[in-house]
């Protein structure tokens, strides 16, 4: 009996960890169809590209950057906010290899996908896959590889949270 009640606590939980991932995503869906362009810039210095657009609609804010600093790191971010909260950031692109304990021969960067949702400012989850790259001219099978590789997923918190509100205020015009 007691393993009944503990594994219908387990899926419940799971079921409703899994609701509120499921609602940031049609929330930042909704979003997307309601927010308006606000302020957009666009900086070019040396060998570095930034880009960013800041779009809302009330309290429905997305912030949305790309970067590129010279062949190998080029990253597009997304972000969603409702009444204050961070609730999801997306982020992929190319990452470099800068650590060359992290590299063997032939990887010169990694391409990633990351997801991360906050539920509130202290419970959050975020989600990871990468793939190396070789070669830069392997990005389309890469991507399409990269797609079958399950997430990594962790759980965050405030710390985590924090970091968030310091990257998006660097962002901020």
């Amino acid at each position: 009996m007691r393993k009944v009640l503990i594994l219908i606590n387990l899926l419940l939980l799971i079921g409703c960890k899994n609701d509120w991932i499921k609602r940031a995503n049609t929330q930042a869906n909704e979003i997307d169809e309601i927010v308006r362009l606000i302020k957009d810039f666009d900086t070019v210095i040396n060998n570095t590209e930034l880009r960013v657009r800041y779009l809302e609609n009330g309290n429905s804010k997305k912030t949305q950057s790309y970067l590129k600093v010279g062949e190998f790191l080029e990253i597009n971010s997304v972000f969603y906010m409702h009444d204050s909260l961070i609730f999801l950031k997306s982020l992929n692109g190319i990452d470099p290899i800068i650590n060359k304990g992290n590299r063997d021969e032939n990887s010169i960067a990694y391409l990633i996908d990351k997801i991360t949702y906050f539920k509130n400012k202290e419970c959050g989850i975020y989600k990871e896959r990468r793939i190396k790259i070789n070669n830069m001219d392997d990005l389309d099978s890469l991507q399409k590889e990269l797609v079958k590789i399950e997430y990594k997923i962790n759980k965050i918190g405030k710390d985590e949270y924090f970091e968030l509100t310091k990257e998006i205020d660097r962002l901020k015009y």
